[in-house]
């Protein structure tokens, strides 16, 4: 299914406009550039996955823009233009069942391309090389050069976010060749990077990467303690969908210890902060979480019941893939109690 294009708008210099978007949707903005002029626009994510492109006048794709952060943090698109004409920006959401949420955009430099600006282009292109180099395990190796290309790169134009990112890509690179070392070490220095520039969802998105190799690696303590670090900052940044998502990998990883009553606390704790965005579907992952938890304990009894409370609200939500994942488990749990008895 195509995206529904919403009209277009013209983005203006130091302006920020604020839009809501839903799944299907494709908000798209034009801006008249001569060429050899450098553009930069940010979009900050507010409750939903967006991804960028850059059209020529012809509709001619120059490049596509989506950062690791999920449902929230900043996305920067950079680009120069090769010719006089009107450039379109079409900023979509990712996922096609996704909940409505919002974004911001701001067209932040428009400009007469400097040196620092071409090499900050030669960085962008060099790292969405190794972005899709990073896919395959033939040429996963090979994108590490040219990450360490980019890293140079931002290095001598002086943009640490740009830098921070490229980091972050690198470190995803480690995890998928198996050297959760390196990976550690890098995505630490990315995450200090994000720190210094006080992008708090960004450092607060690598604090759960690293609790999720800890968990890999069967340190689940440890896990714990580094998922905790990331919720006061999920709060300063005021991302309630973040922290709901938060608490309960917190509660997961008490059902993983064996801990039922953190389990159902850390789990309630979620479904509470859930609700007051008023997102049936986001307090309809918390109970699906909580449901998958109690499997983890093998308490089927109040799995059956979370997986209910989830289905429920993903009807509501209208949100069929999390309908189909809530009946699937609950038709599987109620096939094993048929088969095993009453449920524990």
């Amino acid at each position: 299914m195509r995206d529904q294009e919403i009209g277009n708008r013209t983005l203006a210099v130091e302006r920020t406009a604020r839009r809501n978007l839903s799944a299907g949707e494709a908000h798209t903005y034009d801006v008249a550039m001569r060429a050899g002029e450098y553009l930069e626009v940010t979009v900050e994510q507010l409750g939903i996955d967006t991804a960028a492109r850059v059209l020529d006048a012809t509709g001619s794709l120059i490049r596509e823009f989506d950062s690791p952060t999920g449902a929230s943090g900043l996305e920067r698109i950079r680009v120069i233009a090769d010719t006089n004409a009107a450039y379109r920006l079409e900023i979509r959401a990712l996922q096609p069942e996704a909940d409505s949420g919002a974004y911001e955009i701001r067209l932040a430099v428009k400009r007469m391309a400097t040196d620092a600006d071409r090499r900050i282009e030669a960085a962008v292109k060099a790292e969405a090389e190794a972005n899709h180099l990073r896919v395959s395990a033939e040429t996963r190796t090979e994108s590490l050069n040219r990450y360490k290309q980019a890293r140079a790169l931002w290095q001598s134009a002086g943009d640490r976010a740009g830098e921070a990112s490229t980091l972050r890509g690198m470190g995803f690179a480690y995890v998928r060749l198996k050297d959760d070392a390196k990976a550690l070490e890098v995505f630490t220095e990315a995450q200090r990077r994000f720190r210094e520039l006080r992008e708090l969802r960004s450092e607060a998105y690598i604090y759960l990467i690293v609790a999720n190799i800890e968990t890999r690696r069967g340190d689940l303590r440890q896990a714990l303690v580094t998922t905790g670090q990331s919720l006061p900052l999920w709060r300063s940044a005021k991302d309630r969908e973040q922290e709901a998502f938060t608490l309960a990998a917190l509660g997961t990883l008490h059902a993983r210890l064996g801990d039922a009553a953190r389990m159902k606390r850390w789990h309630r704790d979620a479904v509470r902060v859930a609700r007051s965005t008023r997102r049936p579907a986001l307090a309809a992952a918390m109970f699906q979480s909580e449901g998958g938890a109690a499997e983890i304990l093998g308490d089927r009894k109040y799995a059956l019941a979370a997986y209910q409370s989830a289905l429920q609200l993903w009807r509501e939500a209208g949100n069929n893939r999390g309908e189909a994942a809530a009946r699937t488990r609950i038709a599987e749990l109620e096939k094993t109690a048929a088969s095993s008895g009453p449920a524990g």
